[in-house]
């Protein structure tokens, strides 16, 4: 009975959230179709209405990777006039298939919208221009103070991701030695010439790391540079696990992840507080469901399942304890969880708490 309950209240809730909507989106989904490595930026706004008989406020917007920009409707949206959320993606160096969201917060509602941006970067050589190297490391000159692989899959064979250096000095700058961390991997030329660019390659062997979710590593470079010799970089990657397209049979008997709520709402609690609540989990499918890993976007949560494998129809309950120490106003904190839910492999559990002193 209480499985019926769940499923019931899941499809009823859905489907009256799709018509409470206080703020209203012209469309939650673009396809910006190929976009040329070189183009710059593809930018896209999302236009919404606020359909509630008060004043609106966008209170953030989140994107789901650092190649993403968001921007958003500052100021107070009355009733029945309209905004936006602009999302600026820069294809630069990631060549293939693109799929990016943005998390929107207001206060009209405590549940969050998810829009997504997706396309597909049509790789081609982009010229050099010496002023996008603005992070010096010595006489090196790189783009960025760190080396993000963004996704990478824990069953596949490890894959490298090029990126380009810089000497800006009049001798060449000899590498010595690269020291990457556990499970990391570092390609360096082994001299940057003067004024010349070369190409560096990272990766990562997911499997090795054996872990999944955001995952960060270090790397240090010893070289004959006289202004600095030792130069660290960080590296970070996002491990998932891959699942390839299900057939119409497969998708009948595969394992489905089902979530009694996408937002855990603790409500209005006392800051210097640690509190805890509980969400159902569901394997809605035919086959049996491994729930890979839960990682929190803040050590402020903490998550934990009673079991992590469940058979066709079982449920489960996730624990998710929340210490409020040090904070205080609007919270908003997600748990990611990895499962082997091919068509969803991994979900995310939005928690929102407003912290009182």
């Amino acid at each position: 009975m209480r499985q019926l309950f769940f499923v019931c209240w899941f499809f009823v809730s859905a489907s009256y959230a799709q018509v409470q909507d206080p703020i209203l989106f012209q469309e939650r989904v673009f396809d910006f179709g190929d976009v040329s490595e070189e183009a710059g930026p593809a930018v896209h706004e999302f236009m919404f209405t606020n359909t509630t008989a008060r004043v609106v406020r966008i209170l953030s917007v989140q994107a789901s990777c650092g190649c993403t920009t968001p921007a958003w409707t500052r100021e107070p949206v009355e009733p029945g006039k309209t905004g936006f959320i602009k999302a600026a993606f820069d294809p630069r160096g990631r060549p293939g298939y693109f799929n990016k969201t943005l998390t929107v917060t207001s206060d009209a509602s405590a549940a969050v919208i998810t829009l997504v941006v997706k396309g597909t970067v049509v790789k081609g050589e982009a010229p050099v221009n010496s002023a996008d190297f603005q992070i010096a490391a010595g006489s090196l000159r790189f783009r960025t103070k760190s080396f993000n692989l963004g996704k990478v899959f824990i069953n596949k064979p490890l894959e490298k991701k090029k990126f380009v250096v810089r000497n800006v000095a009049n001798q060449p700058v000899r590498i010595l030695e690269v020291r990457p961390a556990a499970g990391w991997v570092v390609d360096f030329p082994q001299a940057v010439q003067p004024g010349v660019t070369a190409e560096l390659a990272v990766g990562v062997n997911a499997a090795e790391l054996g872990q999944y979710g955001f995952q960060t590593g270090h790397v240090e470079i010893t070289t004959d540079d006289p202004e600095q010799p030792v130069k660290n970089f960080a590296l970070f990657a996002t491990v998932e696990e891959s699942f390839p397209t299900l057939t119409a049979d497969e998708a009948k008997t595969a394992p489905v992840l089902g979530l009694e709520t996408l937002t855990l709402e603790f409500g209005r609690i006392k800051s210097g507080t640690t509190v805890d609540r509980a969400v159902w989990l569901k394997n809605a499918g035919k086959k049996d469901l491994q729930i890979r890993a839960l990682q929190a976007n803040c050590t402020c949560v903490t998550a934990t399942v009673e079991k992590t494998l469940l058979k066709p129809g079982e449920m489960t309950r996730l624990r998710v304890v929340f210490n409020t120490e040090g904070r205080k106003y609007l919270q908003q904190k997600a748990i990611t969880i990895y499962s082997t839910d091919p068509r969803t492999p991994v979900q995310r559990l939005t928690i929102t708490a407003n912290v009182a002193e």
